[in-house]
């Protein structure tokens, strides 16, 4: 069960990152914070290393959409 949990969590959060609009990163935002909720809970310490590698992903989408926003409102 364990297996399979961290599995859906982790893929889903890929397909969203990999999309990468703004709201899609937001849902993969909530869908890790709630898979870092249940891997303390159940005591799943691969998907908390999954979930920050997939938090540090977001975070250089972000950082590289940045300039290009800022040129747009120019």
């Amino acid at each position: 069960f364990k297996e399979k949990l961290v599995e859906c969590i982790v893929y889903t959060a890929q397909e969203l990152i990999a999309r990468g609009r703004s709201v899609d990163l937001d849902y993969a935002e909530e869908l890790l914070k709630y898979g870092e909720d249940v891997g303390k809970r159940l005591g799943i310490g691969e998907l908390d290393f999954h979930v920050n590698l997939l938090r540090n992903r977001i975070s250089e989408k972000r950082e590289r959409r940045r300039p290009r926003e800022v040129e747009s409102k120019q």
